[in-house]
């Protein structure tokens, strides 16, 4: 009997101590939160989270100067929190970044938020991120992950608008198809997960030599991606006609 009692009066402490814990991540006014998973849904500790104002300009509000924002850290959970509340009244936009293990090097690479849109400081705010990958996002034209750049050969004159790329993990999974597609850096495939891969091209469905910027030309190139500028992994081919 007194366990029985014990157990039923201490089901409203255990729901209070729920509630409580719900309640520290919950949206205040002037506050902004949210969690970061990986791209297997798994929380992401470490990853960065940057907060920016938007109004006037994006940063210069008479005696506020420039530059206004608040950074935060995920903790081990995902979880973060920036307080905005005394900062410059307007509009705030969140954006992140983390920092991955992938394909033996450690790589920057931009979140994708569940919500793009701008905030009020005043606000009660929730926004939440991932890791994942785009050929494009609202921060970069070159998208999130690895770029594989491709050029003509010397003397090859194949429009690259008509060139496919098939690319094959060596690790292990399913290929991966892109079409090329013009960019102020080139012709580009983006938003590839971070692997070694083997790299075929097509012409209209005719298969092309490919090689490294280094190299012999043959029916594919193993290569993986190298850095080449911040949150920037590239993977340079060139590719021509047989």
């Amino acid at each position: 009997m007194l366990r029985l009692l014990t157990f039923i009066f201490g089901l409203p402490l255990l729901w209070a101590f729920g509630a409580a814990q719900g309640q520290a991540q919950a949206p205040q006014p002037g506050w902004v939160v949210g969690k970061v998973v990986d791209q297997n849904g798994r929380p992401l500790a470490g990853a960065q989270i940057y907060v920016r104002y938007q109004s006037f300009g994006g940063g210069r509000a008479g005696r506020y100067g420039g530059s206004i924002g608040v950074d935060a850290v995920t903790d081990r959970t995902g979880i973060y929190r920036a307080k905005v509340a005394n900062l410059a009244p307007g509009e705030y936009n969140v954006t992140g970044k983390a920092v991955l293990d992938a394909d033996g090097q450690r790589i920057e690479m931009d979140l994708l938020p569940d919500n793009k849109a701008n905030f009020a400081s005043t606000a009660a705010t929730v926004r939440n991120f991932r890791v994942g990958y785009a050929e494009t996002t609202e921060t970069s034209a070159y998208g999130s992950g690895g770029m594989v750049l491709v050029d003509n050969g010397i003397g090859d004159y194949t429009p690259r608008e008509e060139v496919e790329l098939i690319l094959v993990p060596q690790g292990g999974g399913q290929p991966i198809k892109r079409p090329l597609r013009n960019t102020g850096e080139g012709w580009v495939a983006t938003g590839l997960p971070f692997a070694t891969y083997e790299v075929f091209a097509r012409h209209q469905g005719r298969a092309m030599l490919i090689k490294g910027k280094e190299g012999e030309w043959g029916n594919s190139y193993v290569g993986k991606f190298v850095r080449v500028g911040p949150g920037i992994q590239q993977m340079r081919v060139e590719i021509k006609s047989r």
